[in-house]
């Protein structure tokens, strides 16, 4: 599996639109002055619908937040880590409101995360440390109050992934053939590929639950449904434990020659560095230009998630928000090496692409299917 999808951050849901790329704080830079923070916990941060988010309710989200990207760079989330998130105070605050509209709306529209599939996961986060006080600092250390919000986090991410899997599969409009295709000439560089291999993986903390989890594929058991249910890794699980296709050395060693030695088509068993591992390789690509033929589902997926993201985005413009941006503002400077950090369009929502009218969405698109309508493939 990919190095950037795998880890053991607890800090895991919540963050559907927030891009991969991430700050990078120096591995060597020196203690960041603690944040100031404004001393009225009740002042409102921000308004949506009829709700209110306080500045100290932000704080919380925050320090999630700020603890995931912290985390993927090996940094522990405390007070003063925090600070080099400073200057971004403002455009986190838009990010967490709309993560937090968007999942609210999930759950109206019938998405809502099922309570037993959060307590799976929650014992599967568990079994990866070796006692309750293990894994209630690991909590802390990915920036987490507790573990009553790590299920909030958990759930929202969850529901509104459920809803964009829903607009995606109802996405069922042909996308124009010469529009594919000038897509596919505009963006050759894009197809040319070294030799890949496409796997689908689930990941568990110990051999048990390996077992256990085999078990259940061996009697025919659905696999998306299962490392929905029961995948730590928080990069796959949402899409039944699909990494897609990667080339040769992007994954750990042990990974990497089970998806490019092992068989085709066949359970696999691996132990990583990350835990335990039941993977399928679906298939083996070999390296050159993708054929158009080839590329021509994948560019119609992305259309299609393209304009699922789209259709989200004009139901959440519906909600009144109003940010204060004055109230989650410090004027503590962040540590001199944060000028450095390119937060550029990370955090933006979504990953927008213009396909102009080339796209038509069903016009019921607003009404969802039914919640157990399969995703797209």
């Amino acid at each position: 599996m990919k190095r950037h999808l795998i880890t053991l951050t607890l800090a895991m849901a919540g963050f559907v639109f927030a891009q991969e790329t991430a700050p990078t704080p120096p591995a060597d830079a020196p203690a960041a002055p603690t944040a100031e923070i404004p001393a009225d916990p009740n002042a409102v941060a921000a308004t949506y619908g009829d709700q209110e988010l306080t500045l100290a309710e932000f704080e919380t989200e925050y320090q999630a937040y700020a603890g995931r990207l912290l985390n993927q760079q090996g940094m522990t989330a405390s007070p003063e880590n925090y600070a080099f998130f400073n200057p971004y105070r403002e455009q986190i605050l838009q990010d967490v409101v709309q993560q937090i509209v968007a999942s609210n709306m999930a759950v109206e529209k019938g998405f809502a995360a099922d309570p037993a599939v959060i307590d799976n996961q929650i014992q599967q986060i568990k079994a990866g440390f070796p006692d309750e006080a293990a894994y209630l600092q690991a909590i802390k250390d990915a920036g987490i109050r507790d573990e009553a919000f790590l299920r909030e986090l958990i759930g929202r991410d969850i529901a509104t992934q459920n809803w964009i899997n829903n607009l995606t599969f109802q996405a069922e409009a042909e996308v124009p053939e010469a529009g594919l295709r000038i897509l596919y000439l505009l963006d050759k560089n894009k197809f040319n590929r070294s030799a890949q291999a496409c796997v689908k993986h689930i990941l568990v903390q110990t051999p048990e639950i390996a077992a256990t989890t085999k078990a259940r594929l061996d009697a025919g058991e659905d696999f998306a449904k299962v490392a929905q249910e029961v995948s730590q890794d928080p990069g796959s699980a949402a899409q039944g434990g699909d990494l897609g296709c990667f080339s040769k050395g992007e994954t750990v060693a042990e990974f990497d020659k089970a998806s490019f030695e092992g068989p085709i088509g066949q359970l696999q068993q691996v132990t990583t560095q990350f835990g335990t591992h039941l993977l399928v390789v679906n298939k083996r690509n070999e390296a050159g230009l993708v054929p158009f033929e080839e590329a021509r589902e994948q560019l119609a997926t992305t259309i299609k998630q393209s304009a699922a993201y789209k259709v989200m985005q004009a139901h959440i413009a519906k909600v009144p928000v109003e940010l204060n941006g004055e109230v989650v503002h410090v004027d503590t400077p962040a540590p001199a090496q944060a000028e450095d950090m390119d937060m550029g369009e990370d955090m933006d929502m979504g990953e927008e692409m213009d396909m102009g009218e080339e796209m038509d969405m069903p016009e019921d698109m607003g009404e969802e299917a039914p919640v157990d309508a399969p995703p797209a493939p």
